[in-house]
Formats: structure tokens, C-alpha cells, sequence
């Protein structure tokens, strides 16, 4: 199958059109148990966080921090900021005081979108060094002290309060979002990934739509999954592996199942989802067969 478009917003619109009532993704509730959303959930929920951001003031070209473990909001976030013709500065809840601030600072991020309490106070932690900050945005917020004296000057949100903006931006301008979203054009910026800073200051690489599409199609000749296959998903989304991968999943109508990549949790998740496929490295190989091995 040819992909005809030329962002990936639009590709999730396309797929969402024709696998609407398949599960895009699983993740795990309170009780443990899996719950579904269907490509016509997770593509509504795209709009209205594309939505609410242009409510927010989000315009095209600015820089959002996206600071995140991999689960289902991530992709949601990462979909509506790239559909504001935006780009996410993404990194991983194991991300340092020092790096936060240095690559936020230096993307000049005027919003940041948080996973929970301990990354939300991280940025408070660092905020004098990023000048521009004007906005965060909190998946989870529970336990979150929003009269924190820290917060003076920001704008505080949860993930679902930008949600409900959304919904009543597009109420009220209906097609806008879709409007914005459809003047995408290849060559823009999806995306700037900073190297982990091992050997050195970390530095910014920015990528393009075209930069992950190009790849999509090659990867499904070499991986011929289908249209309601599960993968389950744990590395690192803000790797570029892990992004491109779950990029390919959702092309052929995969279900993305979310899991984390402690070896315990991550044989649970495999047997209660019985996934076909998984995105791995080595070192996750090696858990497992000590795993298996010690049993």
C-alpha cells in the first residue's frame, strides 16, 4: 500500500478512516487490565489536544517539550502538536535536572508537556533556566501540588484539561484544526530529538514528515503484519527506533499494546496480551532468557 500522504497527521487520518473500529491501542487501567481505543478514539483525541493547544496559543513553528515514558497519551500529544504544524522536543523520564534545562532553554519551548508529579517538579526545579516557559501540561496529574509556590508565573494544565479546551475550540471553530493540519507539508519539521549527552553537550537533530514516511513502506515489506495484529510497545518512544517502528504499526492497522521494560512486568503484559510482535534490543533479550532460565 502506497502512502499517498505527506505528514504523519495525515497518514493517522486516513488510518483511522479505514480501520475506525480497530483498536489502536491497549493500556493498562487500575485494576491491571487492558482497555482498548479505536483509531476513530485515538484520532479524536488527537484533534481536540491539537485543538486545545491552538486554544493555549500554540502556533506554527513553536517548540513544545514532550517529557514522557512511552504510553498511550504520548502518541496523542506528539500527533496534536505535529498537527499545529509544532514540533516535540521529546525526551524520557530519565532525563536530568541539567539536561532538561539546557535543551528546553535552548529550543526556546514556551509549553511542556509532563508525564507526573516527579518530572512536573523537575521542571519547576529547572525553570529559571528556561526563560521562555510559559505553560505545562501534566498527563498525570495525581499528587500534584498546583499551589506549589514554584508554579508562580506558568500556566498549569492536566492532559485532560487541554482535551476539553479542544473539544470546545472545535465546537465552536469547526475544521479548524483539520484545516491546519491538512496545510502540512513534508518538508516540515515533525520533530528535534537530542542526543543523550554521553559524549558531550546534547545536540538537537531535527527531523521532517518525509524523514519517517520515506521509511515506512520498506519496513512493511520486511515485516508483513496486519490490520489487528497487537505489537506490545515499552522502549523509549522518544528514540527514534522505537518512534519509526510504532510510526509502521499504526500504517498497517496494528494495536499498540503499552508495557514497560522490566523484565517481570514485561512477561505478565506478553502473556495477557499474546502480542505478534515487539520492538526490542539485546538487553531485553538477555532479561528474558535469565528470566527463563532462572525458572
Amino acid at each position: 500500500m502506497e502512502i499517498k500522504e505527506n505528514t504523519l497527521p495525515k497518514l493517522l487520518r486516513r488510518i483511522a478512516s479505514e480501520h475506525a473500529n480497530v483498536p489502536a491501542q491497549y493500556s493498562k487501567g487500575k485494576d491491571g487490565k487492558f482497555k482498548e481505543i479505536l483509531y476513530k478514539e485515538l484520532y479524536a483525541n488527537v484533534k481536540d489536544f491539537g485543538a486545545g493547544l491552538i486554544d493555549l496559543g500554540i502556533k506554527r513553528g513553536d517548540h513544545l517539550g514532550l517529557i514522557s515514558d512511552n504510553r498511550k497519551e504520548w502518541l496523542v500529544c506528539s500527533m496534536g502538536i505535529m498537527a499545529t504544524k509544532s514540533r516535540d522536543i521529546p525526551r524520557g523520564s530519565e532525563a536530568t535536572i541539567k539536561d532538561l534545562s539546557y535543551i528546553l532553554s535552548f529550543a526556546e519551548c514556551k509549553t511542556v508537556v509532563t508525564e507526573n508529579k516527579i518530572l512536573f517538579n523537575r521542571i519547576l526545579e529547572c525553570k529559571e533556566g528556561i526563560p521562555t516557559l510559559q505553560n505545562i501540561i501534566i498527563i498525570n496529574p495525581s499528587d500534584v501540588d498546583f499551589n506549589n509556590p514554584a508554579t508562580t508565573g506558568l500556566n498549569i494544565f492536566s492532559y485532560d484539561e487541554i482535551l476539553a479546551k479542544g473539544k470546545d475550540f472545535r465546537q465552536n471553530n469547526p475544521n479548524k484544526i483539520e484545516e491546519i493540519m491538512l496545510s502540512g507539508e513534508e518538508e516540515d519539521s515533525a520533530t528535534i530529538i537530542f542526543t543523550s549527552g554521553t559524549t558531550g553537550t546534547p545536540k538537537g537533530v531535527e527531523l521532517t514528515h518525509k524523514n519517517f514516511l520515506c521509511q515506512v513502506e520498506d519496513i512493511h515489506k520486511r515485516l508483513p503484519l496486519k490490520q489487528g495484529n497487537k505489537a506490545l510497545c515499552m522502549l523509549p518512544v522518544w528514540h527514534v527506533y522505537e518512534r519509526e517502528l510504532e510510526y509502521f504499526l499504526l500504517y498497517a492497522g496494528v494495536s499498540l499494546c503499552y508495557s514497560k521494560p522490566a523484565i517481570s512486568m514485561l512477561l505478565a503484559d506478553m502473556k495477557k496480551v499474546s502480542p505478534q510482535f515487539m520492538a526490542t534490543v539485546p538487553r531485553i533479550w538477555d532479561g528474558i532468557y535469565t528470566a527463563i532460565y532462572k525458572n
